[in-house]
C-alpha cells in the first residue's frame, strides 16, 4: 500500500465517522502548536499532581526500604 492509498483510506474513513476532514497543511505553525502544547501539558501536570494519590501498605514499606537503603549507602 502506497502513501497516496493510505490517504484515501483514512479520508474515507473519517467521512464515515462524520469527521471533518483538514484540507491543506492548516493554520497553526509548529511553534505555536509546540506553545499550545506545552501550556495544555502544563495545566494537565498541575491537577495531576494536585490529586492524591492511594499508596497500599505494601508500596509505602517498599518506598520505606528504597529510602532506608540510600541512607545505608552514602
Amino acid at each position: 500500500m502506497y502513501m497516496k492509498d493510505w490517504v484515501v483510506s483514512l479520508n474515507e474513513f473519517l467521512t464515515f465517522r462524520k469527521r471533518n476532514i483538514l484540507h491543506g497543511s492548516g493554520k497553526v505553525s509548529n511553534a505555536d502548536m509546540e506553545r499550545r502544547a506545552l501550556a495544555e501539558y502544563v495545566k494537565f501536570n498541575t491537577r495531576r499532581l494536585k490529586t492524591p494519590t492511594e499508596m497500599s501498605e505494601d508500596e509505602i514499606s517498599d518506598v520505606d526500604e528504597l529510602n532506608e537503603a540510600m541512607k545505608s549507602k552514602k
